[in-house]
This record gives C-alpha cells, sequence and structure tokens, in this order.
C-alpha cells in the first residue's frame, strides 16, 4: 500500500501543484502591497489573504483528485493487481477481475456503475463547498 500512495503522489503532484501555482498567480500584486503596508508580515498575509483566495483553486484540484482517485486502476493494476489478497484492491480493479477474469460482465459492469454514481456525488459535494468557498471569497 505505501509504495502504492508513493507512485500515486510522485504523479498528480505536480499538477496539483500547478492548479495552486496559477491560483497564486492570479491574485494581484496591490493586494498583497497593501497587506505589507498594513504591517502584515508574509505568513500572515498567506494565511488570511492569500490562502482564502487560493481555495478555489485547490478545491478544483481536490475535485479533479477524487475523480481520479476513485477511478484509480492503472497503478493498481500495474503493480499489484490488487494484491495480496484484496489488500490494494479498489472498485475499478475488483470489476476487472469480475468482468475480465471471471468473465461475469454484468457483475463488473454492475460494480463501475456504482464506482460512477460514488464519484458522482463526492463531485457534486465537492463543487458545492467550491460554490461556497467562492462566494466567500468575491
Amino acid at each position: 500500500m505505501f509504495s502504492l500512495v508513493l507512485i500515486d503522489v510522485w504523479t498528480y503532484t505536480p499538477f496539483f501543484a500547478l492548479i495552486i501555482f496559477a491560483g497564486l498567480q492570479g491574485i494581484n500584486e496591490e493586494v498583497r502591497e497593501v497587506a505589507r503596508v498594513n504591517g502584515a508580515k508574509g505568513w500572515a498575509t498567506f494565511v488570511h489573504i492569500e490562502l482564502p483566495l487560493i481555495a478555489p483553486y485547490i478545491l478544483i484540484a481536490a475535485v479533479f483528485r477524487l475523480i481520479e482517485s476513485l477511478n484509480q486502476f492503472d497503478i493498481i493494476f500495474g503493480t499489484t493487481q490488487g494484491g495480496p489478497g484484496d489488500s490494494t484492491s479498489v472498485l475499478s480493479v475488483r470489476a476487472y477481475i469480475i468482468a475480465f477474469q471471471n468473465l461475469a460482465f454484468g457483475r463488473g459492469a454492475a460494480l463501475m456503475v456504482v464506482n460512477w454514481m460514488i464519484v458522482l456525488v463526492g463531485t457534486f459535494a465537492m463543487v458545492k463547498l467550491w460554490r461556497v468557498v467562492r462566494q466567500r471569497v468575491s
């Protein structure tokens, strides 16, 4: 499990960092200057001004990671094939094994529909949270 987490973090952290960096680049320099004029130091400026302004970008990146992590197949199947036992088996790997190794295509398809529903509910929850954060920042 540790190696799978390490591979996943190594693979997707640059994408997450790029989205957050884009959010930081979108902050107007005048906002930072006003904070400095008012006496805010670097850490206080980040926590109280920049972090709330990039919160929507963090949530967008989190939505992308949620979708990708719930649909994770290639890394898990390529390294462990869901094993040893079922210790790293996720829904997409389980659906593949049931459909293509056990030849129970209907059951495998049903598992993928359940996986899709979980992704849909999680994504809707994250988008709703994104809207709340976006309204608070604007």
